[in-house]
């Protein structure tokens, strides 16, 4: 235990394991003009690899990060205002990361429909309650719980960067030896 909570310092460092998901970045970078759809339950990581994906390719310029959740948000979608305002304030190639987007598909689905043809990227972040968001968007590229879990490579990464072994445990999870 004692070496666990040591190499949870972060010494002023970016956290271990924190990001750093080439092959979920790879799927984000595949296809650029279409939308970009991370669908899974709280906790999987979907908000990290927007902040990752955003910091990355657009170091947060040309970036609107929006928290669906907002009633303003809801409020200007209703309203309709939503894309003309973005358009208006942003330009072509931007990055709009709408995180957390509940169910409004017609609306939604218009406002993200209109920023590809402007010529934005599109992110959104969703559960998997609300995933009828991909009705209207069937060429999107998808990244969903099971695109999440970790593969053979990233969990021996993660291992060797907490210096532990891990050995199954019950339920398909993974424990310290």
């Amino acid at each position: 235990m004692r070496n666990y909570l040591k190499a949870s310092a972060c010494n002023g460092r970016r956290p271990k394991g924190a990001g750093a998901r080439p092959r979920l970045m790879r799927s984000m970078i595949s296809e650029r003009d279409v939308p970009r759809v991370l669908i899974a339950p709280t906790g999987f990581g979907k908000t990290t690899l927007a902040v990752e994906y955003a910091d990355e390719i657009f170091g947060f310029r040309s970036t609107h990060w929006i928290d669906a959740r907002d009633t303003l948000f809801i409020r200007d979608l209703d309203a309709q205002t939503v894309l003309p305002t973005l358009l208006e304030y942003g330009e072509e190639g931007s990055l709009v990361v709408f995180d957390d987007v509940p169910y409004r598909a017609e609306s939604f689905s218009e406002v993200v429909d209109g920023l590809i043809e402007a010529g934005w990227e599109v992110v959104v972040v969703t559960e998997p309650s609300f995933e009828s968001v991909l009705d209207r968007h069937a060429g999107c590229v998808v990244v969903d719980s099971t695109d999440f879990l970790l593969d053979d490579g990233e969990l021996a990464s993660v291992a060797a960067e907490r210096a532990v072994d891990l050995k199954p445990g019950a339920a398909g999870s993974f424990e310290p030896v």
